[in-house]
């Protein structure tokens, strides 16, 4: 009952919900579906040399966000520990397995800096790269260690060669400590199936073509999956069939195949609907999933846009006019960002902008993040790149221009148009005036 607080839900007992983990995106489940092959390659690859035969193996592992990658890993890595300690005394310290999260310690420094700690060697501040990766070898070598480090989002080190720094000191253990006993696998994890491309050959050759690709999950193994979701986490079903249908088909058209969002869309449902009797109304539910739907991809929106620039956003902008005007080729895009750019030259210092590669760039993450998608046509000279919404247009335009307003930029790209505009007409002027007196 509405006590007039706002509290109503007080005294009220959770009806739906039986496993709340299993609504989480990170929840992992004791069955992961349609993974067996590359978990048994994974474990035969790697666990298995380094534990029987004291041999280092590396390991590239592929595929696009949501396919199940991370949690594969982290499950086999839970799994070989739990077995290890429960099985083996002889050898449970003489393996060690690292798990170390790129995108959070993406420079070689805090990259060292968190495999050093996990293993209980203290990383010298004062030392170089090249020192601590020798006291690491060296500490390995010691205790005489079978390790596996495995580098999650290792594209989150490709920058500024910094993954060829990594990768090097510690596929080539020998090379800088003498005498090295003990072995170091790797199993790096990234979302770029062009990763390897970056790498030298150095670096290359120790990987020897091993590699593993996650491809994205059908539209009908993404049902099973999220079936498999409710089942683990609510009381009884409440998405049928035709809902798991609908969810399916958005998480492979419009967020490119991720699971994760799939999981999303439920939990959503679930937390702000779930003790409502209009789940049970098929027509009520369908409305729900499309609102819920809706909100995540302007959520998405937003958070993409939350630390990005005046530039970024004068080119999210140009965007939207160029589609408006049904100009959906890169020219069109970047003249009305350069034009947006001599508006706002109050703001951003500069009225020139900048240059094609930027443009491109960030066109590109917009693509990279299921807001835009990028297709290249040929042409008789060449190629073409054409680049239509993902997600549903207004929404798009809605949530760039709320954000617009609320940093105030409109206002001054209205006022910086107006300057531009008397500046033009005045220097046409002069020109007149100019060719008059010549005359």
């Amino acid at each position: 009952m509405d006590n007039g607080t706002g509290f109503d839900f007080i005294g009220q007992q959770n009806s739906v919900i039986k496993n709340k983990k299993a609504l989480d995106i990170d929840y992992i489940p004791d069955n992961m579906l349609y993974r067996e092959k590359e978990m048994e390659r994974i474990k035969t690859e790697v666990y298995k040399p380094s534990y029987l035969y004291d041999a280092s193996t590396n390991l590239m592992v592929y595929g696009d966000p949501g396919t199940g990658k991370t949690a594969i890993i982290r499950k086999l890595d839970n799994e070989f520990n739990t077995v290890l300690q429960q099985n083996d005394e002889e050898n449970k310290d003489k393996i060690k397995t690292i798990y170390i999260n790129c995108e959070g310690n993406d420079s070689p420094k805090a990259f060292f800096q968190e495999l050093m700690s996990q293993l209980g060697v203290d990383y010298s501040n004062g030392g170089t790269i090249s020192e601590n990766a020798q006291k690491l070898v060296a500490h390995i070598s010691n205790k005489k260690l079978n390790t596996i480090i495995i580098m999650d989002e290792a594209d989150s080190l490709d920058k500024r060669n910094y993954l060829n720094k990594v990768l090097y000191r510690l596929t080539r253990p020998s090379e800088i400590y003498d005498g090295f006993e003990g072995t170091i696998s790797i199993i790096a994890v990234s979302n770029d199936i062009n990763i390897k491309q970056s790498l030298n050959d150095s670096v290359n050759s120790t990987f020897g073509g091993k590699k593993i690709t996650f491809d994205s999950y059908t539209r009908d193994q993404i049902i099973d999956i999220l079936n498999q979701r409710q089942d683990i986490a609510l009381k009884e079903k409440i998405f049928t069939e035709k809902n798991l249908k609908k969810i399916a088909s958005t998480v492979e058209e419009d967020f490119s195949g991720d699971i994760r969002k799939g999981i999303e869309i439920m939990s959503d449902v679930i937390y702000k609907h779930g003790e409502q009797k209009l789940l049970q109304n098929g027509e009520k539910m369908s409305e729900i999933l499309e609102e819920t739907i809706e909100r995540i991809k302007r959520r998405d929106i937003e958070e993409f846009m939350s630390d990005k620039d005046l530039h970024y956003l004068l080119v999210m902008w140009a965007y939207i006019e160029s589609f408006e005007e049904a100009e959906t080729q890169f020219n069109p895009i970047y003249e009305r960002y350069k034009k947006l750019c001599k508006y706002a030259r109050e703001s951003l210092e500069t009225e020139k902008g900048k240059s094609h590669m930027y443009v491109r760039r960030r066109l590109d993450e917009m693509d990279e993040n299921n807001i835009i998608n990028k297709h290249v046509d040929r042409i008789d000279k060449g190629t073409v790149s054409n680049y239509t919404p993902l997600i549903s247009f207004y929404i798009l335009k809605d949530a760039v221009e709320s954000k617009m307003e609320k940093e105030g930029y409109f206002e001054k790209l209205h006022m910086g148009k107006m300057r531009y505009s008397e500046e033009n007409e005045l220097t046409e002027s002069e020109e007149k005036l100019l060719e008059a007196k010549v005359e």
